[in-house]
């Protein structure tokens, strides 16, 4: 751990920086166990706790509460600095950018001297419980590096203005902002992993994937049936006991507990995962098929099962990939290609979703729901005469099918008629 040592003077009434504290029953959500039908809180999530608790905040110090409003295109001050109790203050703590009469930033005179470490900067930032509160009235604060090691001025922290009709809102022992301190200059150097070093993370990432309930020590369901648990923070454990060797142990042990309570029936597998994705348990299904996969790896059923889990977990690529993978294995299964094409329509890669889709009529050309999936790719594709045609020739084949009548009366005219 390394230690900065900040040195800062404050005037008045002015609050020295502290280190963030993370809110639980306020910003950071409720302190309630988490239990099924509970709704995940930030404070559950590590990297924004981690993240919330890095620097240093600033906590608006007077009695007298300012409301910066943004109306008639601009921002006003509501602050009867006047008032304050115990201080003098000018009225200059608040100043708004030129041009006055449509200012869109402001700055709060902080009232401290902060003097950041030899080869550092203060870095401005939100405060974190700007991203959690759904008042819309706390502070934006602007990022920015103050390079406070030779520039002697107190510290003025600006803000984005609030929108108009909306205001942000100062009130005493609230924070406003928060501080990093962080080196001055950085020389980032982007180097690819190599194959062997790409392939070992895909591997963990897998892994992680299709243990991570097993991982957990918690796990719940939130009021729409979605799974969380804490598996990240069970792994964050790991790694500051024993590093990456203690995280892949964890990932290992927990994979072959899973492998180890799979029936040893291929078929009798497959059923069992089929069930899982009928029940949307996308995560278990997707362990499962996983495991189908480390067994037999050109499985094209397995493949295209797996690809539309990934789909309904978000992650359109890699489904995408192996669906594709599933379809050159078995280019006549009729499925393939057209979950494939709509994949890709999807994603907006609507030259590759055509050709999926046209295999797929090869095997059915008086499919009329494919006819109008086609007609919608050539459509995206500002190929309208062609998506016309598509749409007919599914009327023609079905004169009821809603999708076409739709389709047909959404096209653009037909500028040759």
């Amino acid at each position: 751990m390394d230690d900065l040592v900040i040195k800062y003077s404050a005037t008045g009434k002015v609050i020295p920086p502290g280190r963030t504290r993370m809110k639980v029953g306020d910003w950071a959500g409720p302190p309630q166990k988490m239990v099924d039908g509970s709704e995940p809180q930030p404070w559950h999530c590590l990297p924004f706790t981690e993240g919330s608790t890095y620097g240093l905040e600033l906590v608006y110090p007077y009695e007298t509460e300012c409301q910066v409003v943004g109306e008639n295109g601009t921002i006003h001050f509501n602050w009867d600095f006047a008032r304050e109790p115990g201080q003098a203050l000018g009225g200059g703590e608040f100043v708004a950018f030129a041009p006055r009469e449509a200012s869109k930033y402001y700055f709060f005179n902080t009232g401290l001297d902060i003097q950041p470490p030899p080869g550092h900067v203060t870095r401005t930032e939100p405060h974190p419980r700007y991203f959690t509160d759904d008042s819309e009235t706390v502070p934006l604060a602007m990022i920015g590096h103050l390079q406070g090691e030779w520039y002697s001025r107190r510290v003025f922290v600006v803000f984005r203005g609030p929108r108009q009709g909306q205001r942000h809102i100062f009130r005493k022992g609230e924070p406003y902002a928060q501080l990093l301190f962080v080196p001055q200059k950085v020389n980032y150097s982007t180097v690819p992993l190599s194959a062997e070093e790409d392939s070992l993370r895909r591997k963990l990432e897998a892994g992680v994937g299709t243990t991570k309930a097993l991982i957990a020590d918690n796990i719940w369901h939130n009021k729409a049936g979605v799974p969380f648990n804490n598996h990240y923070k069970i792994l964050a454990r790991a790694f500051a006991a024993d590093g990456l060797a203690g995280v892949e142990k964890l990932v290992s042990d927990a994979g072959k507990s899973r492998t180890d309570s799979y029936p040893a029936d291929f078929g009798q597998c497959m059923e069992q995962a089929n069930q899982l994705l009928k029940d949307a348990k996308y995560n278990e299904a997707g362990a499962l098929y996983s495991h189908l996969l480390s067994r037999q790896p050109d499985n094209h059923d397995v493949l295209s099962r797996m690809a539309i889990v990934l789909w309904c977990n978000q992650v359109p690529m890699s489904a995408i990939q192996m669906m594709a993978r599933a379809a050159a294995l078995q280019p006549q299964v009729l499925s393939h290609q057209v979950d494939l094409g709509q994949m890709l329509a999807r994603v907006g890669r609507y030259n590759e979703a055509e050709v999926a889709i046209r295999a797929a009529l090869q095997m059915t050309p008086r499919d009329p729901q494919l006819l109008v999936l086609l007609g919608q790719i050539l459509a995206a594709q500002k190929r309208h005469d062609e998506a016309r045609a598509s749409y007919r020739a599914a009327l023609a084949i079905d004169p009821k099918n809603s999708d076409a009548i739709r389709a047909v009366g959404a096209a653009p005219p037909d500028v040759s008629s």
